[in-house]
């Protein structure tokens, strides 16, 4: 605050009140030269210390001196020409003891109404330009240093440091900088960056000279010399060269070096250059951790992706358990064995979904002691239903820098396996029963078709009416009905192998349904036939799929032979749940339907309620037929009626 708006801050009437002793109380505080003056009089009334020292005049000479005396033309300065009203600064002269002037800035504050007693505060212009200039080269550094922080935002490292570089020389004034960074393959420092004309500069450092470049120096020309880049400065006729290194004193990274062959360093030197080899340090450090940073994060999402797939898509269950023992998180296999969904179960305690496992709190036990359970045996559980299967429990501590953090639980479902062991099982009975049945049935035909040609022979030499002829009669349909059974058995034990391609379900049952076609006539019998689908093709054996479809309608025929009715026949696409695409083929008669307690055994071998006509083995080759072509048939009945369903996988040619 200049003294001028310290007189004015005080109201008029205590500017009015002041006594000398006051005015010069204030006077004598402020910091440039200031006086009292009476301008009616021309009179100097009080001086600083300030002006007493910078006019080279005593206080006492410089109150017996007339104010035009010491300010020449200021009086008549001061007034405006207009008004005659006194102005708040003006421009003039001081004379110094010495017969020097300067040139000086006044400004005035009035103490009385009539402006005739007047406080004057004076700066030489040379000062104020000079505050001016070091204010500007002040507020100049500040923007660098500004920039110098700005520089550490930039994410590419070779660009950050040729920026830091960049300021750094605007900041020093040095026509040349240098930045040498350390050789990852040998003890060296090499030139890294460097600004001005620096070409003979030394391209590297050796290990030797860096423990003389350990803190900041600087050479001025003239002096004695150091270090290595000192005695090359001196060399080449260097008015200074300043150096400042990078990172610690006993591990020297780097050095940043200031150089000039005409101006001299800013009294400063050292310690800009300090600011800039730490920005540099900060910048390689920042971009040490953001590589590492990256890397991890890398690591990071490289290992969730892995987690994520191998969590997602392994067949075993995997069950993660905090050090509470409660679920944290479950797998999708997991939740499918359980009959659970990951969110219902979250921080439940793992004994209320596994359920059956009564080695299982042991186990848990161990593993909070770090000790896991690879194998706690096959073990029935019970899924969320309340339906049983057979599983194998695996029990693993999660340990985090050797402290117990929570368990892994992984869980394998035996049932699958169980049910291959079982079905192997019985396919090997039902391959020794078929190598049974086939030495059975290839035997048996000899003495059937000897019993057949004696039988014919009898029947020959006897006359029509004889009571004998008629019993031979029944004979014969006996041996018809005994081989037509034994070739049965024989296409049951051994079926034949089978030649797959694409069929057309829909052309196949309508060549079907001609053939079928007089009988259905005769019989009183209406097809009606419907295709829902535009292509219904699947991948399968065109012959074993006639014999099948035969089957169902040759029994849907006999189920209305007496009565006549109508045989349905549709096709149409179905979907299941994981997307695939099928194929619905139903078979519909309006006969007297099938009886429950027969329903459920109709696909078994040899089960027939044709007295004296079937060989039960019909329905069971059809299901064994549809099952090798990964497809299912089943039965729904009424009285009324029948419908056989059969559903076969849609050709899809990428599987083929």
């Amino acid at each position: 605050m200049s003294i001028s708006s310290i007189i004015s801050s005080l109201p008029r009437a205590r500017r009015r009140n002041l006594n000398l002793s006051e005015v010069e109380v204030i006077i004598e505080s402020f910091p440039h030269i200031a006086l009292l003056l009476e301008l009616d009089t021309n009179k100097i009334l009080i001086a600083n210390a300030n002006a007493a020292e910078f006019t080279a005049y005593t206080r006492a000479e410089l109150i017996n001196l007339q104010i035009d005396e010491l300010l020449p033309g200021f009086l008549d300065a001061v007034k405006s020409p207009d008004d005659g009203r006194i102005k708040n600064h003006v421009s003039t002269k001081i004379n110094k003891r010495n017969g020097s002037c300067e040139e000086v800035l006044v400004f005035i504050s009035s103490l009385n109404k009539q402006g005739s007693c007047v406080v004057a505060s004076i700066e030489s212009i040379t000062m104020i330009e000079e505050k001016q200039s070091e204010l500007e080269r002040q507020e100049a550094r500040m923007d660098f240093l500004f920039a110098l922080i700005q520089s550490l935002q930039e994410r590419n490292i070779q660009q950050a440091l040729e920026n830091a570089l960049k300021i750094g020389k605007m900041l020093t004034g040095a026509s040349m900088l240098v930045l040498y960074l350390a050789n990852p393959l040998e003890p060296e420092l090499l030139r890294r960056l460097s600004l001005g004309e620096t070409e003979n500069f030394p391209h590297q450092i050796p290990l030797t000279e860096i423990e003389e470049l350990n803190a900041p120096s600087l050479w001025l020309l003239g002096r004695h010399v150091s270090n290595f880049i000192q005695k090359y400065a001196r060399a080449s006729n260097f008015v200074y060269i300043a150096t400042a290194p990078i990172g610690k004193q006993a591990a020297i990274s780097g050095l940043v070096v200031a150089a000039d062959k005409t101006n001299n360093p800013p009294a400063d030197i050292k310690i800009l250059l300090q600011i800039i080899s730490s920005t540099i340090s900060i910048i390689i450090q920042l971009h040490s951790i953001s590589n590492n940073a990256r890397n991890v994060q890398k690591k990071l999402l490289y290992s969730t992706i892995i987690k994520n797939h191998i969590f997602g898509n392994i067949s075993d269950g995997i069950i993660i358990l905090n050090s509470d023992l409660c679920i944290t998180e479950m797998n999708s296999s997991a939740e499918w064995m359980l009959g659970y969904a990951g969110r219902e179960v979250n921080n439940e305690p793992i004994e209320n979904v596994i359920i059956g496992a009564e080695n299982l709190v042991t186990a848990l036990q161990a593993a909070q002691e770090g000790i896991s359970t690879p194998n706690l045996g096959n073990i029935r559980l019970h899924r969320r239903d309340g339906t049983a299967f057979l599983s194998h429990l695996h029990i693993e501590p999660l340990l985090i820098n050797d402290t117990f953090d929570g368990v892994i639980i992984y869980l394998r479902d035996l049932s699958e396996r169980e049910e291959i062991e079982e079905r192997n099982q019985q396919l090997e009975q039902r391959a020794i029963l078929g190598e049974v049945t086939s030495i059975f049935a290839h035997e048996i035909r000899n003495p059937l078709n000897n019993l057949s040609t004696g039988l014919q022979l009898m029947a020959r030499n006897l006359t029509d009416g004889d009571p004998i002829l008629e019993l031979i009669y029944q004979f014969q349909e006996d041996l018809n009905r005994i081989t037509h059974l034994t070739e049965s058995t024989l296409e049951f034990a051994r079926p034949t192998e089978t030649k797959m391609e694409s069929v057309d379900t829909a052309i196949l049952l309508d060549r079907l349904l001609n053939r079928w076609h007089p009988r259905l006539a005769r019989l009183n019998i209406m097809p009606q036939y419907e295709v829902h689908h535009d292509s219904p093709i699947t991948y399968a054996d065109p012959r074993a799929l006639e014999q099948v479809f035969s089957n169902l309608i040759g029994n849907a025929v006999d189920a209305m032979s007496s009565t006549g009715g109508k045989l349905g026949i549709s096709i149409r696409a179905i979907d299941t749940s994981d997307g695939r695409n099928q194929i619905e083929i139903s078979i519909s008669d309006t006969g007297p339907g099938i009886p429950e307690n027969v329903r459920s055994r109709i696909f078994e071998p040899f089960f027939t309620t044709k007295n004296h006509k079937g060989t039960g083995l019909g329905l069971a080759i059809a299901k064994r037929i549809v099952t090798r072509h990964n497809g299912t048939i089943d039965i729904n009945s009424v009285p009324g009626g029948s419908v056989f369903l059969v559903v076969l996988p849609a050709y899809e040619s990428k599987n083929h």
